[in-house]
C-alpha cells in the first residue's frame, strides 16, 4: 500500500492517493489541512484492524474516536469517501458522535481476493444552509485512514477426491516407508 499526501497547504485541496495491489484511488478531499485546534478531528490520522474473512453483517469493524465536536452530537456527519470496495462497509455515527464502521455485505470480504481494505473516511458538521453531505458543504471536517485487515478463515479447506466412499475405513490410507529413507521422503500423497 502507498499512500501519497500531496498540497498541503490551507489554500490548496489536499490529494490523496491510494494504491493496493489491485487498485488505486485518489480523491481531492478540499479544506482537509485546517490545523485549528478547535476544529472537529479524528483522534488519529491511520490506524489499522483485523477482522475474520467470515464476519457477519453488522459486525463491529471500528469506532473511529472524535474530538472536538459540536454539542449536538446528531449533527456529525461521518462518510467513507474512498476504499470501500462493492459498499462491504457501512458507517453511523453513533450516540456518542464518533464514526462506527461495520460490514455491510460480508459475501465480498475474502481474504484471497483482497487481504487488505483502506477506507478513506471523513467526519464533519454541515454548514446550517448545506444538505448535510460532503459535497454540499461542510462547515469543518477532517479525515482519516483505516486499514483493514483480513483474517483468513479455512473457506478453502483440503478434501478428498472421493467423497462418495461409505465407510471410514475405505476412506483410510496406508504409507510404508523404508526404515532407513531419508528425511522428508513422500508417504502418501492424497490429490
Amino acid at each position: 500500500m502507498t499512500v501519497v499526501k500531496k498540497a498541503t497547504t490551507t489554500q490548496l485541496p489536499e490529494v490523496i492517493t491510494m494504491t493496493t495491489g489491485q487498485s488505486s484511488t485518489t480523491d481531492e478531499l478540499s479544506g482537509l489541512t485546517n490545523n485549528d485546534e478547535s476544529t472537529i478531528k479524528f483522534s488519529h490520522k491511520s490506524s489499522s484492524v483485523t477482522i475474520p474473512e467470515d464476519a457477519d453483517v453488522d459486525y463491529l469493524v471500528q469506532i473511529l474516536p472524535v474530538e472536538n465536536k459540536p454539542p449536538k452530537h446528531d449533527s456529525v456527519y461521518c462518510n467513507i469517501v474512498g476504499g470501500n470496495v462493492q459498499d462491504a462497509f457501512v458507517i453511523y455515527t453513533n450516540a456518542a458522535g464518533n464514526c462506527e464502521i461495520r460490514v455491510r455485505y460480508p459475501n465480498i470480504l475474502d481474504r484471497e481476493t483482497s487481504e487488505n481494505h483502506i477506507l478513506n473516511v471523513t467526519v464533519g458538521f454541515p454548514d446550517s444552509q448545506s444538505s448535510g453531505t460532503v459535497t454540499s458543504g461542510m462547515h469543518a471536517y477532517d479525515y482519516t485512514l483505516l486499514t483493514v485487515t483480513l483474517s483468513d478463515v479455512n473457506d478453502n479447506a483440503p478434501r478428498f477426491l472421493y467423497p462418495d466412499l461409505e465407510s471410514e475405513r475405505q476412506r483410510t490410507y496406508f504409507g510404508v516407508l523404508d526404515l532407513h529413507a531419508k528425511e522428508f521422503t513422500t508417504a502418501v500423497k492424497v490429490k
